[in-house]
């Protein structure tokens, strides 16, 4: 009798969660698909962030705060050598493919990986950077991407 009862408990207990798994998919499918294609589009490498100082800004898959080098021109890196230990590249081994708008790519003579871009200018991490961390804004000539 006992397991018969711990039967119905689990049964009850995974239909409730696929009930709910089903409600927030059937939730996503309907949500303004004009809106849904730019935030599809744009997750393959980036995110938005909010801080109450700096409004919304770029981050990286994991949250790492992105940046841009004012003295970056023509979409070619300025920063070399010891600069990219302090501020390395977002950048891929791979081709990067179906970017959002926007984004693309340069491939870096240094390191031979695919940079990322926004607006043509390569992105940057700020070595002292951790997620949710905006540390590097307005260092060297390093800025934030406001969004």
């Amino acid at each position: 009798m006992r397991r018969v009862k711990w039967l119905v408990w689990i049964v009850l207990g995974v239909a409730i969660l696929i009930g709910a798994s089903l409600a927030i998919y059937n939730h996503n499918v309907s949500t303004n698909k004009k809106d849904q294609s730019k935030e599809i589009s744009a997750s393959n490498i980036t995110k938005t962030q909010y801080n109450s100082k700096y409004g919304y800004y770029l981050t990286d898959l994991n949250g790492r705060t992105l940046y841009q080098y004012n003295k970056d021109s023509n979409g070619l890196s300025s920063c070399l050598g010891a600069c990219i230990v302090v501020w390395p590249p977002y950048q891929t081994t791979k081709l990067p493919k179906l970017l959002p708008s926007g984004f693309g790519y340069i491939k870096r003579t240094d390191t031979g990986y695919y940079q990322y871009t926004y607006k043509n200018k390569p992105l940057y991490y700020y070595e002292l950077d951790k997620p949710g961390d905006i540390k590097g804004n307005q260092i060297g000539g390093f800025f934030i991407i406001k969004d």
